[in-house]
């Protein structure tokens, strides 16, 4: 109960401030960040990780080979559903 009064309270909060106004963005803004995203990306001196000496050497070291059975358990992700703290 605590929980849907709180939600409640920051729901009734939200909607007298001016922060729920949506931020606008056109095409223009859009193909600048494309454009500044690219040109980050040129910058760097290892664009593919595969070529990153720190990424091979941590192979070497310590993962063995891409795709060996350790380098798979460290380095990928298993989604699991979390229950929701609060059911309305």
């Amino acid at each position: 109960m605590a929980c849907a009064l709180r939600t409640m309270r920051l729901a009734s909060s939200w909607r007298n401030t001016s922060v729920r106004q949506t931020l606008g963005t056109t095409r223009a803004i859009t193909k600048e960040r494309i454009a500044s995203l690219y040109a980050i990306d040129r910058s760097l001196p290892h664009r593919k990780s595969h070529e990153n000496p720190v990424i091979q050497k941590l192979y070497e070291r310590d993962l063995g080979a891409p795709l060996s059975p350790k380098a798979h358990d460290l380095l990928h992700t298993t989604y699991h559903e979390i229950p929701p703290a609060c059911t309305f």
